[in-house]
């Protein structure tokens, strides 16, 4: 299976889980200690217990990228915030998250 569709399989219920034995997933590779850092965090400031998924994770590091280059651009008067983000790099929760040419580019599965 896909990196989307191993995410997903802790979303589904335990019989369905069964049903697919045997069958070969990939994902990407999130340190559990950072994740976990992160979760306790993240419950401890929402009222939902959530469990975040690899899309989640890079969605956060999506709005890091966003905060960091909006506050370089007050800070250097930059007018574009696009040229921030097309190339940045930084080790987020998702592990490395390398944005190269405006593309995020493949983690370490």
């Amino acid at each position: 299976m896909t990196d989307g569709m191993t995410n997903f399989l802790s979303l589904m219920d335990p019989l369905v889980i069964d049903s697919v034995q045997g069958v070969l997933g990939v994902k990407p590779h999130v340190p559990k200690r950072k994740r976990h850092e992160f979760t306790v965090r993240w419950n401890s400031k929402h009222k939902h217990k959530v469990e975040l998924n690899i899309f989640g994770l890079r969605a956060y590091d999506a709005a890091t990228v966003l905060a960091r280059a909006t506050e370089n651009s007050v800070h250097q008067n930059f007018d574009n915030l696009s040229h921030l983000t097309t190339t940045t790099s930084f080790r987020g929760l998702s592990g490395e998250f390398h944005i190269f040419n405006g593309q995020l580019q493949s983690s370490t599965f």
